[in-house]
């Protein structure tokens, strides 16, 4: 069994991991500072057993064989059944995947780790991987393994822990693109053209340009965004871009009038009023409130 927080890794690439078996969120050490540890995304696998998952106020059941991505930054309640063991590995997700070329061409992977988050907002845990009996232990083997790594720590063990890392990432891709849910496939099948747009947001993009990426028609196209995201491709980039204006606003000094044309609007008027659609508040006010709430909560860390 697993303890509460036991072993953590940094390695060159970075990649840090550590486990939990208690269903509680767990402080990565001040040894893993070079990536803050807000950075950190965390794969969750429920190893055996049964328990409850509160998100944003509603209850979600978890059973053996269910695996998760937490993006970095969120937080997450969970409670304790029947032989909850949970076993949880932390990751910079911009850093993870670096060393492997190929990984994020893996059907599933993106869908898995990048953007099943943003589904899972919107449907709970209804398109969430539920791992095979045979895929599950194969998973744990895996994070078994990993952690034989990091207690050891062997010549060689960082290479070693990054190579498992990445096989346990393949295996929970393949599992998921083999998922037989209507919302998975079609979070499989949208999530190349997800990553386009996310690469791509801050250009003149068309309805034309978005199928033509996506490789399917124009009706399907409209119908796996309204199935996965409940909303039509250019309201889903609308708010992709609006997510990236929030983050320029938080993390720099620029202008709100050349924030605009970064995102992908020309017209700093009209996306002040988009912004203000978006976020219910004026960019030059979300960017004072932002501030005021960050100096708030250094002084409460100080």
């Amino acid at each position: 069994m697993l303890a509460s927080v036991t072993n953590k890794l940094m390695v060159e690439r970075p990649l840090s991991v550590f486990f939990t078996s208690d269903g509680k969120s767990s402080v990565l050490s001040e040894a893993t500072q070079s990536v803050p540890p807000e950075k950190f995304s965390e794969l969750v696998v429920v190893a055996s057993g049964q328990g409850t998952r509160r998100v944003d106020g509603k209850a979600e059941l978890l059973h053996a064989g269910d695996a998760f991505v937490l993006p970095a930054g969120s937080s997450d309640d969970v409670q304790s059944g029947p032989d909850l063991s949970l076993m949880r590995v932390a990751f910079d997700a911009e850093t993870a995947a670096a060393g492997v070329a190929d990984l994020q061409a893996i059907p599933g992977y993106l869908a898995l780790f990048q953007f099943e988050p943003k589904l899972r907002a919107l449907h709970g845990l209804t398109g969430r991987l539920r791992l095979s009996p045979e895929d599950l232990r194969a998973a744990v083997d895996l994070l078994g393994r990993l952690e034989l790594e990091l207690d050891e720590k062997k010549p060689g063990f960082g290479n070693v822990t990054g190579s498992l890392f990445c096989a346990l990432s393949v295996q929970l891709a393949r599992s998921y693109a083999n998922m037989r849910l209507p919302l998975c496939e079609a979070l499989v099948r949208l999530s190349p053209v997800l990553l386009w747009l996310d690469q791509h947001f801050e250009r003149p993009v068309t309805l034309e340009d978005v199928v033509a990426k996506a490789e399917m028609s124009q009706s399907t196209l409209q119908r796996s965004f309204k199935r996965c995201f409940d909303v039509s491709p250019f309201n889903y980039l609308l708010h992709l871009r609006m997510q990236k204006a929030q983050l320029l606003l938080r993390d720099t000094e620029a202008k709100v009038k050349e924030i605009a044309p970064s995102v992908g609007i020309d017209d700093a008027n009209y996306f002040a009023r988009l912004f203000r659609q978006h976020a219910g508040i004026e960019p030059t006010a979300y960017r004072a409130r932002f501030r005021v709430m960050r100096v708030a909560e250094e002084l409460r860390s100080a």
